[in-house]
């Protein structure tokens, strides 16, 4: 096979995947980080962060934190989180989006900014 006819079926394997993974309701936040890797240039614990800020219902310190370390007990670093939020404002900035911060309480996503992330991640990766 030459270069081609194997990247030809690659994209044949792709959607083949797509289409399984959809309709076995298989969507993971994975899509999403993968998504913010490679639109924003996030690494894997600020698209955790960031998932977390777009995907909480109450955007509050306590659940992006608990969202970021998996589940897993720990304690939270109130200047750690800080520093990637900066981080994430920064790299997202770029594209229009913004991080609100709900003072005392925690972050949310900006107004309108759920449909625009949608158009740059698509919507597999917002499910």
């Amino acid at each position: 096979m030459n270069t081609a006819e194997l990247l030809e079926q690659i994209d044949v394997l792709q959607e083949e995947n797509r289409q399984l993974r959809e309709h076995l309701g298989f969507v993971t936040p994975d899509l999403f980080l993968v998504g913010c890797k490679q639109v924003f240039g996030l690494t894997p614990s600020e698209a955790r962060i960031f998932h977390a800020i777009c995907f909480t219902r109450t955007g509050s310190r306590e659940s992006i934190w608990l969202a970021y370390a998996d589940g897993l007990p720990c304690e939270a670093d109130p200047r750690g989180m800080d520093v990637m939020i900066f981080r994430i404002r920064k790299k997202i900035a770029h594209y229009g989006l913004t991080i609100v911060t709900l003072w005392g309480h925690g972050f949310r996503m900006g107004d309108g900014d759920k449909e625009l992330l949608t158009k740059l991640l698509g919507q597999e990766a917002m499910q």
